[in-house]
């Protein structure tokens, strides 16, 4: 390879390159669209409760995202306004077990396209993304957690790999022990108790995403890159347009 981008700092540390972190488009993942703006008409098109509070996981149930302690969370009794919703396979038996232990205070909307997760995000109280300290979890980036700052939710994540540096240490989420479901139920209490302050953290992420990791700021990292490269190998490789080339590639994604 004559470049290399990864997306985490230890990946970086093994293989080099540059650190790139790949969110989504946000002028999709956009809070502000009107199509965001009435919740309830939102919620009870995805047939979810009105009035409680919902934490939302969304993606491929596997045992090191932690999801388990997410349900030990909602049973604490600073929990108990917490409901779950489990977007993704309702087959799962990560899925199966939760909502056979929190009986209908788990909601399982099954599958859903990318280009419904900004609606579904955007009834959300709060995004849970409680991943377990794992070899493959310190090493993978948790593209939900990009997905949710981009819709300016509160973000719950855990002391692992690169999340606490996403969430800004805590000043763009909270940041908890990892497999400590009392953590997990804490953050939530806070987020519960304080929804002005909570939001304001959402913005906070909202607004470094699209600094540092929306479609835009990556397409103009890769389109330094690849003009550097082409710069560097000129007697290799003919001269694209590079834009198109990286516009390509961000659709394909």
């Amino acid at each position: 390879a004559d470049d290399i981008t990864v997306s985490t700092s230890l990946l970086r540390t093994r293989y080099g390159g540059h650190l790139l972190y790949s969110g989504p488009d946000e002028t999709v993942f956009d809070p502000r669209k009107p199509e965001f703006q009435d919740w309830r008409k939102t919620r009870n098109t995805l047939h979810l409760p009105q009035d409680r509070r919902l934490a939302v996981f969304a993606g491929t149930a596997r045992r090191h995202k932690g999801i388990s302690q997410l349900v030990e969370a909602l049973f604490r009794r600073e929990a108990d306004c917490w409901d779950l919703v489990l977007v993704g396979s309702p087959d799962s038996e990560i899925y199966r077990d939760a909502a056979m232990r929190l009986g209908n205070r788990c909601h399982l909307p099954g599958f859903c396209h990318y280009s419904q997760l900004p609606a579904i995000l955007s009834v959300a109280d709060a995004v849970v993304v409680p991943q377990l300290s794992t070899f493959f979890g310190e090493r993978q980036l948790p593209v939900k957690i990009l997905d949710a700052m981009a819709m300016a939710r509160p973000v719950v994540s855990t002391d692992v790999g690169e999340i606490p540096m996403l969430l800004g240490y805590g000043s763009r989420g909270w940041i908890v022990e990892p497999g400590c479901a009392d953590a997990i139920a804490g953050a939530l209490a806070e987020i519960a108790a304080s929804p002005d302050g909570a939001q304001s953290r959402g913005d906070e992420a909202r607004a470094w995403f699209v600094e540092h990791a929306s479609a835009s700021a990556v397409h103009a990292r890769l389109d330094k890159i690849v003009n550097r490269v082409i710069r560097e190998h000129k007697y290799r490789i003919p001269s694209p347009d590079v834009s198109e080339v990286i516009r390509e590639f961000l659709c394909d994604r």
